[in-house]
């Protein structure tokens, strides 16, 4: 049942040096059913690790070893990713009662990159599912849980001069000459040792730039392609779109091969299973001009996710493979004045993130349409985003919000006279209605007349599971 354990792009891991006791002790621990929280800074080789540790684990539980993506994710989230791992259910999402019973017997062992919670949130994550054993990769910063006994807490830091030494040579493919190797031990020193340095400093050995200035040496000695790739990474933040998203928006049918060189060279580094601008060179490539046209770039992105998106074959996994740059491109376009193109954009994602697992990224795109909308003093679209999020409020069960955002959507749809839209909100205030209305008084209310087709079961009850 178990993932493949390589990236989403088929990549294999990275080498694993020096790596053997904290590899051979969080087996150790996992082994016992024990669960594990592993920190570590940036760049210091901790998803090779995860891999390595996942193949050591293959067959310690019935149900596999499951990797899982913290990044951007509520405990919510991953809750029903580990459901949907388990039971192979696209489209389909449980409700509350089926969800705890299915999470109490799932017994793997879960291998989560790039958490971003701790406290109660994690209790909760670890309270859902006491038949799994879980290996937490975090930063440091990020909090424990509530109560420390529930996790063994692992540190994992920069690699030896030796260990480093080593990788520099692997990535050259030959010995290192004894002015290079004064040069790595410098960078050693000024890096700490992070296994991500070294393999920037392997694409720029011949010139030996100092430590500081090896992510810009790099990208500049990369092919147009590659630089292109950068800036539309600095454009947003740090996010990337997909290599064949990179391509179509630059219009180089290179990107996804010079995508694969930025990931070699350090460049760009894994994001639980995605990938982003490496940690801590956003401000380097900033200050050499990478920033420069970043408006334009937002804009074509914003468009061409509003195109993809609205063809009749896209599909949720599409807007879910692509979320977190989604959510990237709708927020720095709007912030660079692009409202109508983000409404568009949130306009087309909507839907698609509605039938997907993760329903955070489907609300900040309905949030970010909403003030897009506003922006470009679209009407109908603001009625559409305040509907949506009204639907979203009645599965959650907040309902005093959910009447809020439907009665704003009704009051939309009648300054554009959208009778369609009305009939919408009205049904949908109907529903929250019911679902608040005590049994005893619900006999005594009128029950009104049906219009058109009727309308789809009750989304916010306790078991309704398919979101279409």
């Amino acid at each position: 049942r178990a993932p493949s354990l390589t990236g989403p792009d088929g990549t294999p891991s990275a080498p694993l040096l020096d790596r053997d006791e904290e590899r051979h002790r969080l087996h150790r621990f996992l082994s016992r059913g024990r669960s594990v929280r592993l920190t570590a800074p940036p760049g210091a080789g901790r998803s090779a690790l995860l891999a390595a540790v996942a193949r050591d684990c293959a067959d310690l539980a019935p149900d596999g070893v499951i990797r899982l993506s913290g990044y951007r994710r509520t405990p919510e989230d991953l809750l029903h990713e580990l459901y949907a791992a388990v039971h192979h259910t696209p489209a389909y999402r449980p409700g509350s009662t089926e969800l705890a019973a299915a999470l109490r017997v799932i017994g793997a062992v879960v291998v989560v990159d790039d958490l971003e919670f701790g406290g109660a949130a994690l209790d909760e994550l670890l309270d859902a599912t006491p038949e799994c054993a879980f290996l937490l990769a975090a930063h440091p910063g990020v909090p424990g849980p509530e109560n420390p006994s529930r996790v063994e807490e692992a540190e994992l830091t920069g690699l030896d001069l030796d260990a480093c030494l080593e990788l520099l040579r692997r990535a050259l493919g030959r010995a290192l000459e004894p002015a290079e190797a004064d040069w790595a031990a410098g960078v050693w020193r000024d890096t700490g040792g992070l296994p991500r340095r070294f393999a920037q400093a392997a694409g720029v050995a011949g010139s030996r730039p100092p430590a500081d200035r090896l992510a810009t040496a790099l990208a500049d000695g990369s092919p147009e392609a590659g630089r292109e790739i950068l800036r539309y990474a600095v454009a947003l933040g740090g996010e990337l779109p997909g290599p064949e998203r990179l391509a179509a928006m630059t219009g180089n049918p290179g990107a996804p091969a010079a995508h694969g060189e930025l990931l070699t060279h350090g460049l760009i580094g894994i994001a639980g299973l995605r990938h982003r601008l490496a940690p801590g060179i956003q401000g380097e490539l900033l200050a050499a001009g990478y920033g420069e046209g970043s408006a334009d770039r937002l804009h074509t992105a914003a468009q061409h996710y509003a195109w993809w998106l609205s063809r009749p074959e896209a599909t949720h996994a599409d807007a879910a493979e692509e979320a977190e740059a989604l959510l990237a491109v709708a927020t720095a376009a709007l912030r660079a004045g692009h409202a109508a193109a983000v409404s568009a954009l949130a306009r087309a994602a909507a839907p698609l993130l509605a039938a997907g697992p993760r329903w955070g990224v489907w609300e900040g795109m309905l949030h970010a349409g909403l003030e897009a909308a506003g922006a470009a003093e679209e009407v109908a679209q603001q009625a559409y985003f305040r509907h949506e999020l009204g639907v979203l409020a009645i599965l959650h069960g907040r309902f005093d919000r959910a009447r809020a955002e439907l009665e704003a959507s009704t009051e939309l749809h009648s300054a554009v006279e959208d009778t369609g839209g009305l009939l919408m909100d009205r049904r949908a205030l109907a529903l929250v209605t019911d679902l608040t209305t005590p049994p005893a008084r619900a006999a005594l209310l009128p029950v009104p007349a049906p219009i058109g087709p009727p309308p789809p079961p009750a989304v916010g009850a306790e078991d309704q599971t398919q979101v279409i």
